[in-house]
């Protein structure tokens, strides 16, 4: 019976994360991102910040130069304070200027600072380059310093010439690792 249980409810979390990627890209942009990032929140919820935290550092691990640095990172942004990012090329160390933020806007902060440097031809982009691109310098605010000035993720992609598809299909991407983790959390009945 425990088994049909969770047979079950493997299906029904496939049914709503197909659901919902199908009507995400019938919508708008700005509609899609309202939704990719209230099921990444659901998504959070119901896995935890370890896992959460954890899928979305892999997303970052290479734009951030290591795991490492990913991590600090995504745990900087959560938590507010500072963070650290380590390198051959060398070492820096910045004060987050936002408020401690949720698993959405983790992402789509550094999802769009690292579509920033992407458009600037930056694959690579060093410890002072992703810092820069996340609070700027001199007279450019760098995408945390908007957010924190009251700017919504699409006026900042928009102020910055990018677009939000990108992020939001990566997003997608992020949302449909976690509910399989859900699902296989409830299935083993780690809940």
């Amino acid at each position: 019976m425990r088994r049909r249980y969770c047979d079950l409810w493997i299906a029904l979390v496939w049914v709503i994360a197909s659901v919902s990627t199908a009507a995400a890209v019938s919508v708008e942009p700005t509609d899609r991102l309202q939704v990719e990032s209230e099921q990444l929140l659901r998504h959070a919820a119901l896995t935890g910040a370890g896992y959460s935290g954890g899928r979305i550092s892999r997303e970052f691990a290479e734009f951030a130069g290591s795991a490492d640095n990913a991590d600090n990172l995504v745990s900087g942004l959560r938590h507010g304070g500072s963070i650290s990012l380590f390198s051959g090329r060398g070492n820096v160390t910045f004060a987050v200027p936002t408020p401690p933020m949720g698993d959405a806007d983790i992402y789509l902060g550094l999802a769009l600072a690292r579509q920033g440097l992407l458009d600037q031809g930056i694959v690579a982009p060093t410890p002072q380059q992703i810092k820069a691109r996340l609070i700027g310098g001199g007279a450019v605010p760098g995408v945390l310093t908007q957010r924190r000035r009251g700017m919504g993720w699409p006026a900042i992609a928009r102020m910055d010439g990018g677009t939000l598809a990108p992020v939001i299909d990566g997003m997608r991407d992020v949302n449909r690792d976690l509910a399989m983790i859900a699902a296989h959390l409830s299935a083993s009945g780690a809940w």
